[in-house]
């Protein structure tokens, strides 16, 4: 004998959870984009990813000097000491 099984409905995406990334762009990104008639697809990418990678670089350098002033190892964010430390 065949039995046959329900499939449940599918969610509707606007009860599915959301992502954290942040899309918005600076004003400075906008200018970038502002510029497309001059520059390709890529040469805007490119510019958009070097602009990112700075940010990140810089906020790298705030969070290893936060962890230097809460008085833990920067590179591992234990409290020494650690193997990071000689002493």
């Amino acid at each position: 004998m065949l039995t046959t099984h329900r499939i449940p409905p599918l969610k509707p995406l606007h009860n599915m959870p959301r992502t954290r990334l942040n899309f918005d762009l600076d004003p400075e990104e906008r200018a970038i984009i502002a510029k497309a008639d001059t520059l390709t697809r890529e040469d805007i990418w490119q510019l958009l990813e070097k602009k990112r990678f700075e940010e990140l670089k810089v906020k790298a350098i705030q969070l290893s000097g936060a962890m230097l002033t809460k008085a833990r190892c920067p590179v591992c964010t234990l409290l020494p000491p650690c193997k990071h430390y000689d002493s």
